[in-house]
Order: C-alpha cells, then structure tokens, then sequence
C-alpha cells in the first residue's frame, strides 16, 4: 500500500488550499482504485468524528462505512485552534464546493486525522457516590472521600494477584478563581503488575518454551471535579487502566477511610464524653460505634461513562435488530433530571424505597425496536450520565450485538497533555468546558447549587486553594 505524503501548511498560510492533483489531495489511492474523500464525516467510534483523508496517510483500513460512500456532511466541530463551526459542506465525487469550505476541511481533517495517528483520548464520567439515601459526596467530603485521595498512601493499594492499583500523587486544585472556585482532586493512578511470558515464537523453530516477565506501570490522570461530580479521565500510556478499576479502588480508598473516620469519631466522642462527665456536665448517651455507622452509612459509588449524542447513534445504527433497551435510573449526587420520564421513575422508586430503579423495552419475536425512535429518546434520557443503558439485539450479519455506556462514551482525542498534574488539570478542564459549550456533554441542573457553593468555598479556605 503506497503511502502518500502530507501537504504541507503552506498552504493554509497563503489563505489557500491544496488544489485537486496536489500529492494525495483527490488523487487515486492505489489501493482502493477510486479517488479519495476530501471532507470530515462526523460519525462516532472513539472519537465522535471520522477522519477522511486518504486512508492510507493514517495506515488505517480502506473500507469506508456504508453511509459515507458518497456524500459527507460536516458540522458542529471546534478545534483547539480556535475554528469557526465547519459549515455543513457536501462532496460529491470529490469536489468540494467552495474554497472556504474546503479550506476548513483541510484544516480540520489535518487536526482530527494526522494528529490522531500519535494522539491520546480523554473520556468522562459521573461520579455518583452516596452514603445512604441522605449523604452525597461532598457531606462527607473533608471527613471521607478528600482524605481517601489526598492521604491515600496511609492506605492500602487495592491488589489482585500480580497487580496493584493505587492513587499517586493526588493533589487538590482549584481551577476556577479565588472567587468561584471550581475544586478538583487530581494525580495519576497507576496499575503496577507484572507481564508473565511462557513461550515465544520464531519462524524458523515455531514456538519455544522459554518464561520471562516484566514489571509495567501503565497510568491514567484523572481529575474529580467536586463542584459536579464529572470525572475527567485520560490514559496517558498504552494499556492503561480501565475505567472500571478507577471505580473499584476509589471505592476501596472510600470504604478503607470510612472506616478509619468511624474509629477516629468514635474515640473521639467518646474522650468528649468522659471530659463532660469529669466536670459534672450533662453528657449524652452512651456512644457506640452501630450509632456512627447509622450516621454514616457504608457508601455506594457509580461511576457512569458520558455518553456521545454521536456517538450513541452511530453504535444504535449497527443494530439490524434492537430485541431490548434497558434503562437502569441511578441515583445522583443533587442533580435534578432534564427528562421528566426520570423524574417520574426516580419519584416512584423513592416512594417504594428502590435503591435503583430499571425500565426495559422489548421486542416482538419477529420485529425488532424502531431504531430511529431509540436514539430520540435514549439522547432525552442518557446524555447526563445518571442513567445506565444496555442495548441488546443483532448486527447486520445475524451475530448478537450488546452494547452499554462504555461503547458510546464521549471520547476526545487531545495530544501534548503536560507530565504536570497542575497543568495537565488545567488542560483537561479546558477540554470538558469546551465539550459542553458545544453541547457534547449536557449537565444536569444542580439541585442544591447555594449549599454545594457554600461547601466548595469552605473546603477551599480550610485547604487553603
């Protein structure tokens, strides 16, 4: 497969753009034998977009999707470089229809492609974490859940096997102004384990038993934002680790503090007591460790992929068949929900005392879901990350297709993040704000916006940020 070179940027700095027959600009790619696209098809995959340069300048596979064969629409897409929205442009063949069309394109098509080759995706999430019906994150946050990042090294790594998982480094930021603080817990956290090898392969000999092993530190950054409960999550090396596993040993983190926090109070209110008692003052009621417990119930934490509007449609769309749709109603931090069909579940469930509450469409035997109305009313209920959906059906080859909120999370591809956490923060933040001004991301209204401000500032002035 021949590999056409780049053009180079002399031409967006002559306010130009590359002419047809330009080296790999509309030119026949070899190993398609027809002319390449030249315009950017927003779809999903990974990144909610598709990059359409010949695809050989990427070494990607030739075969294009069904639905971009012929005529590619371009819209709504802001690049780090600051890009007006790229009008809705169309190609036929492969012209392009004007120069200012084309020219953005290019540019775009230059970002989302070539940088894609060597860039790294951010992705994010809610973090939905609950003690007992009545506590959310931040009621607890300077007792337990600050001190189960910021002090983790006094805990114990979460293990399994070969591997651990652990925080490093977290720090608390505050983004925002001194004013209006947006506070984060950032750091890294690391999957340190061992790869075991038991045999290896050579032309000549076939395979050959021969053990080895190597310690790998794969590490992700991540950034808590307490003021929402999004969770911004960047895998800065290959295999890093997994969203799921940040859940996991954040909760193992939560529970190792809690109980800690609940041993502390304890000898606490109980030294409190026999002080009362010393100087002849009334004193409460004997303490015991169950009353703490009922106070601070152990905590429930979820921690739910966003999804893409884009995304979300393009995974529907490989279904020949949908035979089910489950939405399982989460509950949320103090968010108040954008869909009414929620909030009605929510009402129920808590009238009936439902931890979860869980709806679920099925087909017929013989007749499969509408698609076209699933994805209207999945983007009304999942786009905020409080509900977990689960797709069921089959794909255009007979084969079973089951998909859920990690196949359609929002992922942006962003390159040249800092080895800084301070900086890398900042970056990250900058990525998410820019995703929800163009509507990528939708946040639910906060229900408790005065009494979640007010904790935010107090957690700041205490910790000084």
């Amino acid at each position: 497969m021949k590999r056409h070179s780049l053009p180079d940027d002399k031409w967006l700095k002559n306010d130009a753009f590359p002419p047809l027959g330009s080296p790999g600009i509309g030119q026949a790619d070899e190993s398609r034998g027809s002319r390449a696209p030249l315009a950017v098809c927003l779809s999903s995959g990974p990144t909610a977009y598709r990059e359409s340069w010949p695809r050989s300048w990427l070494g990607l596979p030739q075969r294009w999707p069904d639905h971009a064969n012929s005529i590619f629409n371009c819209g709504k897409v802001v690049t780090p470089k600051g890009l007006d929205l790229l009008d809705y442009c169309s190609l036929a063949g492969s012209e392009v229809q004007n120069l200012a069309s084309r020219k953005r394109a290019y540019e775009l098509t230059k970002f989302r492609g070539c940088v894609m080759a060597s860039s790294k995706q951010v992705s994010f999430a809610n973090f939905i974490c609950k003690f007992g019906e009545d506590k959310n994150l931040l009621d607890v946050a300077e007792q337990i859940v600050l001190p189960a990042f910021l002090d983790c090294e006094s805990l114990k790594p979460r293990s399994f096997k070969d591997t651990e998982y652990f925080f490093y480094q977290p720090t608390l930021l505050n983004l925002g102004k001194a004013s209006t603080p947006v506070l984060a817990i950032a750091g890294r956290f690391i999957k340190d384990t061992t790869l075991r090898r038991e045999q290896i392969f050579t032309p000549g000999m076939g395979l050959i038993k021969t053990s080895g092993k190597l310690e790998s530190s794969p590490s992700a950054i991540f950034v808590l934002l307490l003021n929402s409960h999004k969770l911004i999550y960047y895998p800065e090396t290959a295999h890093g680790p997994s969203l799921s596993s940040f859940r996991s040993t954040a909760y193992s983190y939560i529970r190792q503090r809690q109980n800690k926090f609940i041993d502390e109070e304890f000898l606490r209110l109980q030294a409190e007591r026999e002080e009362l008692v010393e100087h002849g003052q009334e004193y409460p009621a004997k303490i015991t460790k169950k009353m703490l417990w009922d106070q601070y119930p152990f905590p429930s934490l979820e921690v739910v992929p966003i999804p893409s509007a884009l995304s979300l449609s393009d995974f529907v769309r490989r279904y020949k068949q949908i035979s089910s749709i489950s939405l399982r109603v989460l509950q949320t931090n103090s968010e108040i929900d954008n869909s009414n069909l929620l909030s009605a579940m929510r009402k129920t469930g808590s009238q009936l005392g439902a931890k979860n509450s869980q709806i679920t469409h099925s087909a017929g035997d013989k007749q499969g879901l509408n698609k076209n109305e699933a994805i209207t009313q999945l983007r009304a209920v999942a786009l905020d990350g409080n509900v977990d959906v689960k797709l069921s059906g089959k794909d255009a080859s007979g084969n079973k297709l089951v998909g859920n909120n990690d196949e359609f999370k929002l992922r942006v591809a962003i390159d040249n993040v800092s080895s800084e956490i301070d900086a890398a923060a900042m970056q990250l933040n900058n990525v998410l704000n820019q995703e929800i001004a163009n509507s990528n991301i939708s946040l639910a209204t906060d229900g408790n916006a005065a009494e979640t401000e007010e904790v935010i500032r107090r957690i700041a002035r205490a910790r000084n940020v």
